[in-house]
């Protein structure tokens, strides 16, 4: 189960400082209260120089990308049955 809870940017700051300052992400994570793979996410966005709606959108984008990919085989497969039951017409 996936719980939407978002967190202010004061505790994701918060959070991202006590990191740095060499405390482990699942020490800060369970004094904060958070889940330890968003303090991870934080983590890792703060690394890549990534907000988080940027990650949102790229992963938006990819799967557009995926999705008409699939559409684009599935003409060419309808394509090419038309063509193949248009020559069983008599």
């Amino acid at each position: 189960m996936t719980d939407n809870t978002r967190y202010s940017d004061e505790v994701r700051d918060t959070a991202l400082a006590r990191v740095n300052a060499g405390i482990s992400q699942r020490q800060v994570a369970r004094e904060l209260g958070i889940g330890a793979s968003t303090v991870n996410k934080w983590v890792t966005l703060a690394k890549l120089g990534l907000t988080e709606e940027q990650v949102i959108q790229r992963e938006n984008s990819i799967s557009a990308q995926k999705e008409i990919a699939r559409l684009r085989a599935e003409v060419a497969f309808l394509k090419k049955a038309a063509a193949y039951f248009a020559k069983q017409q008599p």
